[in-house]
C-alpha cells in the first residue's frame, strides 16, 4: 500500500487530514489556510494598531513619542513617523522638505484622508501654537488694527508689528512726539 503525501504544492510530507500534512492541516485550523507561512503583512501589522474612530480618525494605538505622534516600523526597516509611512504608502514618497499637517488636528490619526502635505511655515501657520495665533489676528494685543496701513513687517522676517503702538513706544522713549 503506497502512503498518501500532503496536496499542498511542494510539499511530499505524509496525509495527515484534509488531504495535508500535519504542518499544513495545523496552518489551515489555527490560521484559516495551509500557506500561511507565519509573516504578517505590512498592511496587517499596520492596521492591527491603528483604532478606526467615529470622527474618521484612524488613531494609533500603538507607541508615540514625546510629542504625541505614532512611530512605526517601516518595510524600509527604519522607525518613522506611522501617518508619513502610511501616508507614503498610499500615495507615493514624500519630499524630505514637506511636512504632513493633520486636518483633524489629532496627532495620533494616521488616516491620508486627514493629511495635508504642506512646507514648514504653512504647517506652523495652521497648528494653535503662540506665533500662528499671532499670525492670524485682526488686531494688535492693544486693539490697533493689523491693516496694511498700520502694520509692518519686520525687517528681519520674524513677524510683524503695529506702527501705532510703535509710535506711542517711541513717544514714551523719547519724551517727544514722532511724526
Amino acid at each position: 500500500m503506497t502512503q498518501r503525501t500532503c496536496t499542498f504544492d511542494g510539499c511530499d510530507q505524509p496525509h495527515r487530514a484534509r488531504g495535508w500534512c500535519q504542518t499544513h492541516y495545523l496552518r489551515w485550523k489555527k490560521h484559516g489556510g495551509p500557506s500561511w507561512n507565519g509573516r504578517r503583512t505590512f498592511e496587517q501589522r499596520f492596521f492591527e494598531k491603528v483604532h478606526k474612530a467615529e470622527t474618521g480618525c484612524w488613531e494609533w494605538t500603538a507607541f508615540l513619542d514625546h510629542n504625541g505622534y505614532g512611530k512605526f516600523l517601516g518595510a524600509d526597516g527604519r522607525v518613522r513617523m506611522a501617518h508619513r509611512v502610511w501616508y507614503e504608502h498610499e500615495h507615493g514618497t514624500l519630499s524630505e522638505r514637506l511636512q504632513l499637517d493633520h486636518l483633524c488636528r489629532n496627532r495620533k490619526c494616521v488616516n491620508p484622508e486627514h493629511l495635508d502635505p504642506v512646507i514648514a511655515w504653512v504647517n506652523n501657520a495652521r497648528s494653535e501654537s503662540p506665533s500662528a495665533q499671532h499670525l492670524r489676528a485682526e488686531e494688535c494685543p492693544r486693539g490697533h488694527a493689523y491693516d496694511d496701513a498700520n502694520t509692518y513687517w519686520r525687517p528681519d522676517g520674524k513677524g510683524r508689528g503695529c506702527r501705532q503702538c510703535r509710535r506711542e513706544a517711541d513717544t514714551r522713549r523719547t519724551g517727544r512726539k514722532v511724526a
